[in-house]
């Protein structure tokens, strides 16, 4: 039977999109199924994915291809590579205007991970620049910024070499940082404060953190080294930024907000068991002043969140719309930080439709907080709960959700029409997942869109 060439049907510049934006090794199997494949390869800009296995392979692509390069994603490298790369790097005429670099090198030995100087030669044309385990001084690095006039998207994921980042630019949108938690040798730069001071377009704010290093960072001590891990944040000047996320005891430190600041304080919290007591050490993220609020931010994700004074929050970004909450791990779990009788908050009152709760248990403490915006939050209309298979032995899944449902029926509901669904945490994706985002590439590929 013969099987029709559906992709020869279509026309030339609809063949040409789909093949940039394929990876490297599907967009080469494209030629086994379209005919037109070779011309649509050739005059198509290259989406190249670079890891040891490709290197040889990309070599003999580069020699066949005329250009342009859109993107270019050296992963998992060796310096044992880089002989041949600074070559074709700095030489061939295929990278030419590219767009977006993503490198992420493979070893862990501080004084093996410098920045290949050829990738300076696409400053002028980058959009998107996403670094991981790269060594770069403070100098290199704001050099490189100033020297991308058209950057759109910023990813700096366990990098040494600089203490700070001062970003001003007039193109950037989506900037992305994790503190360098995996690498804790005494002579090892880390970074420690990212500082917005100018950018007019900057829309994306996302410090984040790993999925491994979370074992080490949710202890029931408060969180000590993890905050030592964590980020100063200082945004000085973005009046269009929207998203904000995420942030917790584990990625931000201080963040300052203008005049307002947040502020991780240590308390200890004193627990009673029958006849015994214990006490534990507690990091908390409060406001200590609030003298400004940012009305541009829409979408604000909160990771360990009865560590969070949601209050403040809440008053600091009065027209949000969507709130991605993420439950705190341990031992014990407070009752929240959020007060039954409370002056109005503006975005309880007129803006707050959507909340998203990634690791939902569905305890005493997280109860409480669904109940605290339900009987708050005039306007919502759904509230969306991610929850692990294992989270329940005792009872089937479905008569799980069916008490939680129950627990959560109230009287006094703000809004009668908020709808409630439990979904499992795996495989899930959301149009906005910010709070979830553990690794570069999660963050690179949710907050960069071309």
């Amino acid at each position: 039977m013969n099987r029709q060439d559906l992709l020869s049907l279509l026309p030339d510049c609809v063949l040409g999109e789909i093949v940039t934006r394929l990876p490297t090794r599907d967009a080469v199997h494209l030629q086994l199924v379209s005919s037109r494949y070779p011309n649509a390869w050739r005059a198509s800009p290259l989406n190249l994915d670079v890891d040891y296995r490709d290197a040889v392979r990309v070599l003999v692509y580069l020699r066949c291809h005329p250009g342009p390069t859109r993107r270019l994603r050296l992963e998992r490298l060796s310096t044992s590579y880089y002989g041949d790369f600074d070559h074709w790097l700095l030489f061939s005429p295929a990278l030419a205007g590219l767009q977006a670099l993503e490198l992420q090198l493979q070893t862990l030995d501080v004084s093996r991970r410098p920045l290949p100087p050829p990738a300076l030669r696409f400053a002028a044309t980058l959009v998107l620049l996403s670094f991981r385990r790269v060594d770069i001084s403070e100098a290199a690095l704001h050099g490189l910024l100033a020297g991308c006039p058209a950057l759109q998207t910023l990813v700096l994921d366990e990098c040494v070499g600089f203490a700070r980042v001062r970003i001003t630019s007039a193109s950037i949108r989506s900037v992305a940082v994790s503190s360098s938690s995996n690498l804790d040798h005494a002579t090892v730069t880390r970074p420690r404060q990212i500082i917005i001071e100018d950018a007019p377009r900057l829309q994306t704010v996302v410090p984040f953190r790993h999925r491994s290093n979370n074992h080490s960072d949710d202890d029931e001590s408060g969180g000590g080294s993890s905050c030592r891990r964590s980020l100063d944040l200082r945004i000085v000047s973005a009046p269009k930024l929207r998203v904000l996320g995420s942030l917790s005891t584990k990625t931000v430190r201080k963040l300052e907000l203008g005049a307002t600041v947040f502020k991780v304080i240590d308390r200890i919290v004193k627990h009673v068991h029958g006849n015994s007591a214990s006490h534990e050490k507690r990091s908390e993220v409060r406001a200590i002043c609030l003298a400004t609020t940012m009305p541009s931010v829409k979408v604000l994700a909160l990771e360990d969140v009865d560590r969070m004074h949601i209050n403040d929050f809440l008053r600091c970004f009065p027209r949000l719309e969507r709130l991605y909450l993420k439950g705190s791990q341990g031992i014990f779990r407070s009752e929240g930080t959020y007060g039954v009788k409370l002056n109005p908050i503006e975005c309880f009152e007129l803006y707050l439709r959507r909340i998203v709760f990634n690791g939902y248990k569905g305890d005493t403490s997280d109860v409480k907080l669904v109940k605290f915006f339900l009987t708050k939050a005039r306007v919502l209309e759904s509230i969306s709960f991610r929850f692990s298979r294992s989270n329940n032995n005792v009872c089937s899944e479905e008569e799980w959700i069916a008490d939680q449902r129950f627990r959560m029926r109230l009287k006094n509901r703000a809004s009668e029409s908020a709808k409630l669904s439990f979904a499992h945490d795996e495989g899930y994706r959301d149009d906005d997942v910010y709070c979830c985002g553990e690794y570069a590439r999660d963050v690179t590929d949710h907050i960069h869109y071309y």
